[in-house]
């Protein structure tokens, strides 16, 4: 880990409060942004800034032990979030959270660290493709084959051989495809990570291979934040030495745990079942950052970017007509074959000046003062960018006919399965009316009740 220490140039604060893994911080001089590192005795506590309180206080969340931790005690903003090693210092070594080494083979020599937290890689950089990564292992390629570039669960009890797949397949990527092998422990108990690591030293692909650990002993801040980490060492080896990377996660649902840890830590109110309320967005920025990318300017299939800019200090009229005008230059190189990517900045300005025009127009406002069609207004907004999207994806397929008309009948089949299943039930019902009316005739019949004025004859 680098050392850590505190200067002038930071901004320095006082911990006033410390409950469990919480911190709370005043920096007189400026607040920290979020994602920050916060560090504490020149590095003994690290704090992660989560929450702006007020103008002067921050809440954090302690990514190491705060036992000894108290009110009072001096803590320095960074400037910057945290950091992991990358390159190739790291292939065959056991690091944590902060790059530091847990296999006592002495300090890591990296000469490159960067941030965990990345923004995902953009739509028009992922790829897809239908070829198969071939495993080696004929129970998986024969019956449920790993898609290239995608994404596929492991689920098992304990002692089903879980490890022993994990270990063919580490083996198999860097036999096979002359990748990297990296593995994430998330919650992961000492004695598996131990035993893990002296399996895939006995296999003899440890050279290759970069393990990292956020073990069930530590606050839940690490083992949420772990999953980022490997993530960012994983992407160097994706993008900057472009070779095939197999990620290992083991397991997501222990980051989700942890995530509803630290929800409950700053305050938050549950979601259903006692999850957190910012589940969707926690889980997104970890599995959109996993993604197959193409590497280098002859793969490129981006021809136009257009991004149109509407300020705040411009007219409501011209932030309402901003996406419009957007669309239409996007649909005139469209037509002409180019590939085309909208920007949309915000929406929400688009929907605060169409707010602003109906009041100078003055139309009934609808809920939240917002005027009565401004839901059908940003429908429109996302309708028109999803549109773009898909315009692009069916100018991609050369088969998009056939699924389509695949799609069609399968659609139709199973409306006529459906009007066939309802045309029997109301068959069935008309018949056991019909026996129900011959049963209540031949009953008044034989008591010598009069019959009703109703025929029995129709009902049959």
């Amino acid at each position: 880990m680098r050392p850590v220490t505190v200067t002038q140039d930071h901004h320095v604060g006082e911990v006033v409060g410390v409950r469990g893994t919480v911190v709370d911080a005043r920096f007189p001089h400026g607040l920290p942004d979020l994602g920050n590192k916060l560090v504490v005795e020149g590095g003994k506590y690290l704090v992660e800034v989560r929450a702006h309180l007020d103008q002067w206080t921050v809440r954090g969340i302690a990514l190491s032990m705060t036992e000894g931790l108290g009110r009072g005690a001096r803590i320095a903003d960074e400037g910057e979030p945290f950091r992991v090693p990358v390159g190739d210092a790291l292939l065959g070594r056991v690091v944590n959270l902060h790059g530091e080494p847990l296999d006592d083979l002495g300090d890591i020599a990296a000469t490159e660290w960067r941030a965990i937290l990345q923004p995902p890689v953009a739509i028009f950089r992922q790829t897809t493709s239908d070829e198969i990564l071939e495993t080696g292992l004929k129970a998986i390629d024969l019956l449920s084959p790993l898609e290239r570039g995608g994404k596929a669960g492991l689920l098992g009890g304990a002692g089903v051989g879980k490890t022993v797949l994990i270990m063919e397949l580490i083996r198999n990527m860097i036999s096979r495809h002359q990748g990297v092998s990296m593995f994430c422990g998330i919650g992961e108990r000492n004695r598996e990570a131990e035993e893990l690591y002296r399996q895939v030293r006995e296999a003899g692909v440890m050279e290759n291979t970069v393990l990292v650990f956020g073990q069930m002993d530590q606050p839940p801040g690490v083992r949420f934040r772990v999953g980022h980490a490997a993530l960012t060492i994983a992407e160097y080896f994706r993008e900057d030495r472009q070779q095939d990377v197999l990620l290992l996660i083991d397991n997501i649902f222990r980051f989700v745990q942890a995530g509803m840890e630290v929800s409950g830590l700053l305050g938050r109110l549950p979601s259903r079942l006692g999850y957190q309320p910012t589940l969707a967005t926690d889980l997104a920025e970890l599995e959109e950052r996993i993604a197959s990318t193409e590497n280098g300017a002859e793969h490129a299939s981006l021809d136009y970017c257009i991004l149109v800019v509407a300020s705040g200090d411009d007219p409501p009229g011209i932030q309402y007509v901003a996406p419009y005008a957007a669309m239409t230059m996007g649909e005139y190189f469209m037509e002409k074959g180019r590939d085309v990517l909208v920007v949309f900045d915000d929406l929400t300005r688009h929907a605060r000046a169409y707010r602003e025009l109906s009041l100078l127009l003055r139309r009934p406002p609808g809920r939240e003062a917002y005027p009565g069609d401004i839901y059908r207004a940003c429908a429109e907004s996302m309708a028109s960018e999803n549109a773009s999207r898909l315009s692009a994806m069916l100018a991609a397929e050369s088969r998009i006919d056939e699924r389509l008309s695949e799609l069609q009948r399968r659609v139709n089949q199973s409306r006529q399965q459906s009007l066939t299943q309802e045309l029997l039930e109301v068959i069935a019902g008309f018949e056991v009316l019909s026996t129900e009316a011959g049963r209540a005739q031949s009953w008044t019949r034989s008591f010598g009740l009069p019959v009703p004025s109703m025929q029995w004859d129709e009902l049959s």
